[in-house]
């Protein structure tokens, strides 16, 4: 007996028919075998067992995956002790807010997160996305190695990773298949145009016409928002057949598209409408601006516009979609200063309507940044998304100066101004929680402060304070505002 199918037999006959003998096992089995004792059944399982173990110890391994090449050196320190246990503190509490300017204080005095501290941090950031790009910058090349060696980090690699600038009017951003648009669901749909009208505009555009027809209200609208993305002229044949659409917001918002394009047949016929209108009269050597009321109703009686839409409101629509370059080459003059034009006849409400509606909808930051002084709460905020963020920090700072405004006002305007503050807004906050009448509204405002008024300003705070019974509500929120901003200070005093 020599092998495994000996001993397959051997079990299969009956050992009272085939013997088993051990001792002809392949060597160095034999003499293991030698030693096994026992009735004739209990031999023969052993052998198969011992010749089993033989078996399975014999085959040679797999070669395994090659190990990953080492984490690249960091030449930035990692932080001192005191600002590490910091970070604990703010990924256990959670704040996400206060981690976000940690990280950044991290990166602008030249230190990393610590490597034991990574992983937890990696964690967070796949959770949070906006808190990646400054995880993965603090977290310097280990990283970007940490992520791009483990599947749910893996989407953090690209954050980390250092890219070239693709080439002008190239996109790196990949193009879904082109299936996702025969046969995917409204979300894929709109990615695939979306990519396309980045890389291509003119094939997006054309893959929305001819699937036009075919739509749903919900859809037509979605899909037609993705035409701001590098609108031109050549897309205005498009938006006059989108115009016509059916569903009035469809048509509105193509009209809106329109008005975007000033050279545009629509465009120019709004502006040719607008203009006999709206003129600009000289009375008593004082310019004034003068709404003609007859060519108004006439206007709107001969145009296509909404049968329903007269008077004041229809004169808002006119100046909605008018191109704001009408009135700055018509009256040579910026929009600073035709909103201080004096108005007639007690349109100055509706002018001012219909130019905040346009400024927004044209996002016309000039105009926006104009209008910002006399804006309602309803478009404060639409108005400063239109501003570039540079800017925004001194008109907010003039806003809070210029008289009362709701708290919950302030804090859009705020959140709408990333830190740090320049000096003028920062005053200006301070100026205006020392003027503003408290109620327990303001309080969301005052925690909005405390995370991002700068440190130096702790002391103006804690004066601010010292002027309150400590133990008033208001005094209390003062003191709960006081320690965020010590925690922000001592945060940033232990980075170095």
């Amino acid at each position: 007996m020599t092998g495994w199918g000996d001993l397959v037999t051997a079990a299969m006959l009956g050992t009272y028919r085939r013997a088993v003998d051990v001792a002809a096992l392949p060597a160095p089995l034999d003499r293991a075998a030698a030693q096994l004792n026992g009735d004739a059944e209990e031999v023969l399982l052993s052998a198969a067992a011992l010749l089993t173990t033989a078996r399975r110890a014999g085959v040679t391994p797999s070669p395994g995956p090659p190990p990953p090449q080492p984490a690249p050196e960091d030449a930035l320190p990692v932080v001192p002790h005191g600002a590490a246990a910091r970070l604990n503190d703010l990924l256990t509490k959670p704040d996400w807010e206060l981690l976000e300017q940690w990280l950044h204080a991290c990166v602008s005095r030249g230190r990393r997160i610590p490597p034991a501290a990574l992983p937890l941090c990696l964690d967070v950031a796949a959770r949070h996305g906006d808190l990646a790009p400054a995880v993965m910058r603090a977290g310097g090349h280990r990283a970007a190695w940490l992520a791009a060696n483990r599947a749910d980090w893996s989407s953090l690699a690209s954050h980390g990773a250092a890219r070239a600038e693709p080439p002008q009017g190239e996109s790196t951003q990949a193009v879904p298949a082109r299936d996702d648009w025969a046969f995917g669901g409204p979300d894929q749909r709109r990615a695939w145009l979306d990519a396309t009208r980045r890389r291509d505009p003119a094939t997006a555009r054309r893959a929305l016409e001819e699937d036009w027809g075919r739509q749903t209200k919900a859809e037509r609208l979605a899909l037609l928002e993705v035409l701001a993305e590098g609108l031109g002229p050549e897309d205005e044949d498009f938006l006059e057949r989108a115009r016509r659409d059916r569903s009035h917001e469809v048509s509105m918002l193509a009209l809106g598209l329109l008005s975007c394009l000033p050279r545009s047949r629509m465009s120019r016929q709004y502006a040719a409408m607008s203009s006999a209108v709206l003129r600009r009269e000289r009375r008593r050597q004082t310019d004034r601006l003068e709404v003609d009321v007859a060519a108004l109703t006439a206007v709107l009686k001969q145009s296509d516009i909404d049968v329903r839409l007269h008077g004041a409101h229809g004169l808002e629509h006119l100046l909605e979609f008018t191109p704001l370059q009408t009135w700055i080459e018509e009256w040579r003059a910026t929009p600073g200063e035709i909103l201080e034009l004096p108005v007639a006849d007690g349109w100055a409400a509706t002018l001012h309507a219909g130019w905040t509606k346009a400024a927004v909808r044209q996002r016309d930051a000039a105009w926006a940044a104009a209008l910002l002084a006399g804006a309602d709460a309803g478009w404060l905020i639409a108005l400063l998304d239109v501003i570039p963020e540079a800017q925004r920090a001194g008109l907010v700072g003039s806003r809070l100066r210029g008289g009362a405004i709701d708290p919950t006002v302030v804090v859009a305007m705020l959140q709408s101004c990333p830190p740090p503050w320049p000096r003028g807004l920062s005053d200006a906050v301070v100026d205006w929680l020392a003027a503003i009448e408290r109620s327990p509204r303001d309080r969301g405002a005052l925690l909005l402060i405390a995370r991002r008024l700068p440190v130096e300003y702790t002391g103006a705070m804690a004066r601010l304070r010292a002027q309150q019974d400590r133990l008033s509500p208001w005094g209390w929120a003062l003191g709960d505002a006081l320690s965020t901003m010590a925690y922000r200070r001592d945060m940033l005093e232990e980075l170095g």
